[in-house]
């Protein structure tokens, strides 16, 4: 009885936790609000100066030709605040944009301007596509 009872308990908990974690698999990391938050986790960092974050979310490309500590030492933005002002996903499915509007402080100045940024699909999840021949210190 004893055993019969604890099977039942044993076999509880897993259902419990299997259902429990079923949502996790049906997290769409290729969609819209996806991209969305992605976009948000960036440029909080950029307000937070959190620049490894944001280099975390280059594209491998990137990555492979710009140097984390060189990226690093090298972002001086100062970003005051942000608004994303539209997310938009290609007709391909492994390409979008975002517009962000943002305050930037130069020289004691504060800039209102709009960035347009281009995202890609990337081991399932949305990365920052950033031009690496544009940036000093590119390793090629």
């Amino acid at each position: 009885m004893k055993r019969a009872l604890t099977g039942l308990l044993l076999f509880a908990f897993m259902l419990v936790m299997v259902a429990g974690c079923a949502h996790v698999r049906n997290i769409d990391r290729t969609g819209e609000e996806a991209l969305r938050q992605q976009v948000e986790t960036e440029w909080n960092a950029k307000v937070n100066k959190k620049w490894g974050t944001v280099y975390d979310l280059t594209t491998e490309a990137y990555r492979k030709e710009i140097k984390r500590d060189i990226f690093i030492s090298r972002a001086n933005a100062v970003i005051k605040s942000f608004d994303i002002r539209e997310i938009r996903i290609l007709a391909s499915g492994r390409d979008a944009s975002a517009r962000v509007d943002c305050v930037v402080t130069q020289m004691g100045h504060d800039f209102n301007i709009t960035i347009t940024e281009k995202w890609a699909m990337e081991n399932e999840g949305w990365y920052l596509e950033l031009t690496p021949r544009s940036f000093p210190g590119a390793v090629k």
